[in-house]
């Protein structure tokens, strides 16, 4: 029974994922306390809170690059900026999309998404989310790429180059990568 057990448990780089099955779908289920800062009736406090990463890739096996580490600076919002170009039409995209913005907010981080192509922004009405525009904030670029991987291209910049539709994926190890991060 231990045997087929220690199947189930999954390390990674300082992290334990447990598989766990939802129906027929495996994920990658791991969890961390958080010190989460909140406002009630007027009064800022911190209290830690169980937060749960649920992954649909196994993160040992996710051999997408990461060039460069992953801060959030604290008391900012992060600013993600979608491609208008071979993102939207991938399958799993909406849900890379999801877990990214549900792993930022339970960590009581704001988030507001937008276009990365200003040309983009301007024709669809939306928000031009760039590096430039909110130098002191945590800005994610998600593109098509000619390859798959993620780069720190400033301060608090990061470019996730997605190839092949492999957006959840490399959302994922973005992921994985920031808690990496900021356990070191």
């Amino acid at each position: 029974y231990s045997i087929f057990q220690s199947f189930k448990n999954i390390d990674y780089q300082g992290l334990s994922f447990k598989k766990e099955m939802f129906g027929q779908i495996p994920l990658y289920h791991y969890y961390y306390i958080g010190k989460i800062k909140g406002v009630t009736g007027g009064v800022i406090s911190e209290q830690n809170k169980k937060i749960d990463l649920f992954l649909r890739n196994n993160p040992k096996e996710n051999n997408i690059t990461v060039d460069g580490e992953i801060i959030f600076p604290e008391g900012k919002s992060v600013y993600i900026g979608i491609g208008n170009e071979g993102i939207s039409e991938c399958k799993y995209s909406v849900i890379g999309l999801a877990t990214l913005s549900s792993f930022l907010s339970q960590n009581g981080i704001s988030i507001s998404a937008g276009a990365a192509d200003l040309e983009s922004a301007k024709t669809n009405n939306l928000t031009h989310m760039s590096c430039e525009k909110y130098p002191e904030s945590a800005v994610v670029l998600i593109k098509k790429g000619d390859e798959t991987k993620i780069t720190k291209t400033g301060d608090y910049c990061y470019t996730i180059s997605v190839n092949n539709c492999e957006t959840l994926p490399a959302i994922e190890k973005f992921i994985v990568q920031s808690l990496i991060d900021a356990k070191t």
